[in-house]
């Protein structure tokens, strides 16, 4: 049988796999912009569709001690606005995770760790988008009472008496005696004046110097309630492979600082988490990091962990959970973490993380940034990995993934920090702030059509090679048509009769956007075998009802075999027709749905025909 090949349109790019999946570098307006090199994004706020950053100093460098706030042109550029120095004052503002909103007065409020001649506390910042500062309190006197010495990470929530609750994770060393050591987080409800409301400690009482830390989350219920993300390690060992038993724990509080309720959810005996829990009514998404224990018992054993993504349920059940890497880590950390999800509709959400690869054919691993789209019911339904740093810099780069935020034309904006070891031995910078915008879709660019085709007779297969869509019309010329998704890359039509038709595939893009290719193509059933021509085998009913019997029956071929193939190519089942001129019966479990019937000997193809399967 003769076959046909035609290459239409093909286009590719460097690097760049067919099915959208990964592209090298940050590309197009806002992706790869170098703020400078000491620099880290903490937030972004979006503001008339204009990206403000909040930065803060990095890479060890001491004399970086100053808050920084600036927001990013239309060409991408950055503009700093506001570079505030307090001499004496170490301003830690990087890691504050503070999710950045106006208050009762259209300003934004920021809550950072704040370090003056050795002292530890914290500051709470207000200004506008001007950078006219209105309020900026450093709260010092927790250190004349005890030793409190606050962590980066933390929390702020703007409340509707137009109050702050801030969370804080700090460590308090008790002066009053030498043996008690707290770890824990602290709430405060703090005025929009910077006095101080009420304050509510949460450690462990039965364990207080193990490190009841990371206030992980802190969101309004808006029933005049909140919800605490925490975590509580029971067993603490001295190095970090040694630590064990974490459990996420989440109390609901009062406007009071009252405890209403607390859940506990552990899975796997480390379960330790940094960021990324997001609340949705009874349904709480988590991203944690399971463990195993490997190694020769009892001497070598040690944790490795995997990233996870995990639905749990109102009674804190696992529903679904899905693995972030292919590969158990040796150790933990921010850079391998989720910090912000975002939901997109009632079925969607979306979240970026450093997600890392081994490579077994260079004996390293491959680190970029993913950015994640997944739904309420646990599957991906798409995700885009990007690369700052060339690939051979394998196993050097690490990504913090501080902020992901949902721009107005329905599109992504994140941010960071990445952090290159190889440069970093080389003695030149090697930690940069970065940012990265996309398209609803998580693509760079819009869509762009094309399609190759392969014909045997009138059944053609149609694979696509286009890039940057998410989902694809094909019209075949001859009043039919089909809808795919972008993970199906090929497609089987049958023509009915020969012919000319114009063949069109619309590849869609965001906002209606969407690239067109079409062209002409020429189908023509040809005889094979000499004069049996069409004769080798008959099926009925045609259609045929779910879980109905196939009635084949046979012409002048002998020792056949029958396969029964998907629209996408996938073979389904196969049945062996031994003998010519005889009636066979075959039963099947297949779908709703067209399937193309094949009729081969000796791994040679002698004629295909279509099946319809009609429901109930």
């Amino acid at each position: 049988m003769r076959k046909n090949k035609h290459i239409l349109l093909l286009s590719c790019l460097l690097l760049f796999n067919i099915c959208g999946i990964s592209q090298n570098g940050f590309q197009k307006v806002y992706d790869h912009h170098e703020i400078d090199t000491f620099s880290l994004i903490s937030d972004i706020y979006i503001h008339d569709s204009v990206p403000y950053l909040t930065l803060g100093s990095g890479g060890g460098n001491p004399y970086r001690i100053n808050f920084r706030f600036g927001k990013v042109n239309e060409q991408g550029d950055y503009e700093n606005i506001l570079e505030y120095y307090d001499v004496g004052h170490l301003q830690r503002s990087m890691y504050s995770f503070v999710e950045l909103d106006t208050n009762f007065r259209g300003n934004l409020v920021n809550c950072y760790k704040d370090v003056s001649n050795y002292a530890n506390s914290f500051r709470l910042i207000e200004y506008d988008l001007d950078g006219q500062i209105y309020l900026d309190t450093v709260f010092s006197d927790f250190w004349t009472i005890d030793s409190v010495k606050f962590f980066d990470y933390s929390r702020l929530l703007h409340l509707p008496d137009s109050s702050y609750l801030i969370g804080l994770n700090y460590i308090d060393k008790k002066e009053s005696s030498a043996t008690f050591e707290v770890q824990g987080t602290m709430l405060l409800n703090v005025a929009f004046d910077g006095a101080i409301k009420w304050k509510k400690e949460i450690y462990n009482a039965v364990h207080p110097s193990k490190p009841t830390s990371s206030a992980i989350n802190l969101i309004d219920l808006e029933d005049g309630s909140f919800m605490l993300h925490y975590m509580d390690v029971t067993n603490y060992g001295q190095t970090l492979a040694d630590l064990s038993w974490a459990i996420q724990k989440f109390i609901r509080i009062d406007a009071n600082g009252n405890t209403l309720s607390e859940k506990q959810f552990q899975d796997g005996q480390y379960c330790y988490s940094f960021r990324g829990s997001y609340f949705d009514e009874d349904t709480t998404y988590l991203q944690y990091f399971d463990s195993k224990l490997v190694g020769d018992h009892p001497n070598t054993d040690r944790f490795k962990y995997m990233p996870m993504l995990s639905r749990v349920d109102e009674n804190m059940d696992t529903v679904w959970r899905i693995p972030l890497t292919n590969i158990w880590h040796e150790n933990i950390g921010i850079y391998y973490s989720i910090h912000k999800m975002r939901k997109l509709n009632d079925t969607s959400f979306i979240t970026a993380f450093n997600y890392t690869e081994e490579i077994v054919y260079y004996e390293k691993y491959l680190s970029l940034v993913r950015l994640l789209n997944f739904s309420t019911d646990g599957d991906v339904i798409w995700h885009r990995d990007y690369f700052y740093y060339e690939l051979d810099s394998l196993n050097d780069p690490e990504y913090r993934i501080a902020d992901l935020e949902l721009m107005p034309d329905g599109g992504f904006i994140l941010g960071g920090e990445v952090l290159n070891y190889q440069r970093f031995n080389d003695n030149v910078p090697y930690q940069f702030a970065y940012l990265l915008r996309t398209n609803c879709l998580g693509y760079l660019s819009p869509p762009s059509a094309a399609l190759i085709y392969e014909s045997e007779g009138r059944e053609v297969q149609f694979t696509n090679t286009s890039m940057n869509a998410g989902s694809y019309t094909y019209y075949f010329g001859d009043g039919d048509s089909l809808s795919t998704s972008e993970h199906i890359d090929s497609v089987f039509h049958t023509y009915n009769l020969n012919g000319n038709y114009t063949v069109t595939l619309v590849a869609h893009g965001c906002n209606g956007y969407a690239d067109t290719v079409s062209f002409n193509i020429e189908v023509k059933q040809e005889k094979t075998f000499g004069d049996i021509g069409n004769n080798y085998f008959n099926l009925y009913p045609n259609p045929v009802q779910q879980g109905g019997v196939i009635t084949i029956e046979t012409g002048n071929i002998e020792d056949g075999e029958l396969r029964f193939y998907d629209m996408q190519g996938k073979m389904l089942k196969s049945a062996p027709l031994p003998q010519a001129k005889s009636i066979y019966f075959i039963e099947h479990n297949f779908t709703s749905g067209t399937y193309s019937v094949q009729l081969y000997k000796e791994e040679k193809l002698l004629q295909r025909k279509k099946i319809v399967v009609s429901g109930g």
